[in-house]
């Protein structure tokens, strides 16, 4: 059982749900693994934890989708002090720290949660292999998270941070084109 510690908007589409365990923790989980979440008897969905395992929160971005009833609800009513039941976690995609080859990760808008996981830990982890991070999005309006990976890009030589723009709506000076082609290019 969590409470909603902090949210924040990260685009115009996707919160940051932070939450602070009240009771039947510590929720134990590897970067890149996700929860099912259940608010204010809603149906319960599915989200990939966005913060370190070791961080006494759990972090989460929430994209609001059209007719989406939980994330609506995330969107224009969750609360700081709201309860949240969290059950997990599930998933097989986490860092594999025994793996020396480089490291190519890719997400699409609100799937940089577990990518950000993962990256955040192979770093942490002192990981020396190339880390590839391909951040895929439609417009300007999507990104998020910019600052945060060039800091680290600063602090770790072996971290390269590539946003491609598939529809942008003005001209940019950035990669533009499909997340896919982007990858296959380098």
């Amino acid at each position: 059982v969590c409470q909603v510690k902090s949210m924040s908007e990260l685009t115009h589409d996707i919160k940051q749900v932070c939450l602070e365990i009240l009771s039947g923790g510590p929720f134990i989980f590897s970067a890149g693994q996700y929860a099912s979440l259940t608010i204010d008897n809603l149906p319960a969905r599915d989200y990939s934890m966005a913060n370190l395992p070791e961080e006494p929160v759990i972090e989460f971005h929430i994209r609001h989708i059209t007719d989406g009833i939980t994330s609506t609800y995330v969107q224009h009513h969750l609360a700081e002090g709201d309860r949240v039941l969290v059950e997990g976690p599930y998933g097989s995609s986490w860092l594999r720290e025994s793996e020396h080859t480089p490291i190519i990760a890719l997400a699409g808008g609100s799937g940089l949660a577990p990518i950000k996981s993962i990256v955040e830990q192979a770093l942490r982890k002192g990981m020396q292999q190339n880390i590839y991070l391909y951040f895929g999005m439609r417009d300007e309006r999507d990104i998020y998270l910019e600052s945060t990976f060039l800091n680290l890009k600063k602090r770790y030589p072996n971290l390269c941070f590539i946003p491609v723009l598939s529809e942008p709506s003005a001209k940019t000076t950035r990669r533009t084109g499909y997340l896919h082609e982007a990858v296959i290019e380098d």
